[in-house]
């Protein structure tokens, strides 16, 4: 081999060195490309499939849950304002939704796209919750169940005791003065105060769900009770109308308690 290689001529040798050289790069040259191309490729997926999915994917958390903030402002604050934003963001979780389903990456990758449209059936079903949330922050009533007993079965109620301890007061202002009559008048008069208690106990209950406006109550119509028996005991000194209205007092009184111990039952759950 090295008498081969001693006979070429120095040119010849000059150009097999070349031609070896130049094979090495060809095969340096063709190992870089395959590799590139690789790169590219990979490249190509992270920008053309991923980084779309990405982006898309960051903006619908975070669509849902300015959507859900606004949603929660709008329900304590009752601005329309929040209400707009909500339903605004709502409308682009949709869009998003709409364009990931879109994407080959999503598209193509079962698991991913079950994802989206797992996604997209919770979207759909907190909707349908939508007009039932706004209704109740719109009427006090169906966010408190309390207040709405209280409105249909406990407020007609103390009404009607407002209106009877008052039209016995009336009807003791035509009768003719005398020691008796005042003390009766006094008494009537301090029945419609006590009625009047409960009704404010009622309100300060609804409104901060205190015990002791449950307890201040309960002693009111204790108080009640003894004047409606006192009163009774006035017998035919009192005039029809005040007989009348007594007796109604008698027979709303029980209702009243056991609507009562429902308000609490109610209300002091929620």
């Amino acid at each position: 081999m090295k008498q081969l290689l001693g006979s070429l001529r120095i040119n010849l040798k000059i150009w097999l060195g070349f031609g070896l050289v130049l094979s090495v790069l060809a095969v340096i040259s063709s190992l870089t490309l395959v590799s590139l191309s690789g790169v590219e490729g990979r490249v190509t997926e992270v920008v053309e499939a991923r980084q779309p999915t990405l982006i898309l994917s960051k903006e619908l958390a975070t669509q849902l849950q300015q959507s859900a903030s606004a949603l929660g402002f709008y329900l304590l604050s009752k601005e329309e304002t929040h209400k707009t934003a909500y339903q605004q963001g709502l409308a682009r979780v949709d869009k998003v939704i709409a364009s990931l389903k879109q994407l080959p990456a999503i598209d193509k990758d079962t698991e991913a796209l079950a994802l989206v449209e797992a996604i997209d059936t919770d979207v759909q079903r907190f909707r349908a919750l939508e007009a039932g949330l706004f209704e109740a922050a719109a009427n006090s009533e169906k966010n408190f169940p309390g207040i709405a007993f209280a409105n249909a079965n406990i407020n007609p109620i103390t009404r009607t005791m407002a209106q009877l301890t008052s039209q016995m007061i009336l009807s003791e202002l035509e009768e003719e003065s005398d020691e008796m009559r005042k003390q009766l008048l006094a008494d009537i008069a301090d029945l419609r105060y006590v009625w009047s208690n409960v009704m404010n106990g009622i309100r300060g209950y609804l409104a901060f769900r205190s015990e002791s406006a449950l307890t201040d109550m309960e002693l009111y119509i204790q108080q009640a009770d003894k004047l409606v028996v006192k009163i009774s005991g006035y017998g035919d000194e009192l005039t029809l109308d005040q007989a009348d209205a007594l007796e109604q007092i008698k027979a709303g009184a029980p209702l009243f308690k056991e609507h009562l111990k429902q308000l609490h039952t109610i209300h002091g759950s929620q």
